[in-house]
């Protein structure tokens, strides 16, 4: 009986190990998917971008802003730092309930450099998916567009 447990036991670590592997390690194929890229904060720390675009990372989105006074502390080394090494890269704004858009905008367009090589600006709701609302950020949705329309400023 011990010996079945055993057995049972390092199944079950073997199987969760091999999943994890699998779970962080995954990637989608070059072949479906030849754009690949990632979504970098502050929460990865100091990032290698030589090694980064010799690993396959096309783009990036970093995370410049959140709410209408939170700047990612890593954003001003990212952002010139992925462009030497050649990844394109993009900005994002992480929308909070808490603050009107207007002000949560004016933040993101304070500190994101304008360049028309740039894709178009990003915003993300702090909200979990789970509580499924109508879209949480129509201010900042409507900026985003307007940003679009006009080059990446008011």
């Amino acid at each position: 009986m011990l010996r079945k447990l055993v057995f049972i036991i390092a199944g079950m670590a073997l199987l969760a190990g091999l999943g994890w592997r699998f779970v962080t390690h995954w990637g989608p194929g070059r072949t479906a998917f030849p754009t690949q890229g990632i979504d970098v904060s502050q929460v990865q720390g100091v990032i290698d971008w030589k090694a980064a675009r010799a690993a396959g990372v096309d783009f990036a989105y970093i995370r410049a802003s959140q709410g209408s006074d939170m700047r990612d502390e890593r954003f001003a080394a990212n952002w010139p730092e992925s462009a030497a090494a050649g990844v394109k890269r993009g900005a994002y704004h992480v929308f909070s309930l808490c603050r009107p858009g207007r002000e949560q905008a004016t933040n993101f367009i304070a500190l994101v450099p304008r360049e028309e090589a740039a894709p178009a600006p990003r915003a993300r709701s702090g909200i979990r998916r789970q509580l499924r609302l109508p879209s949480a950020t129509p201010d900042l949705d409507r900026r985003n567009r307007d940003l679009h329309r006009n080059g990446g400023g008011p």
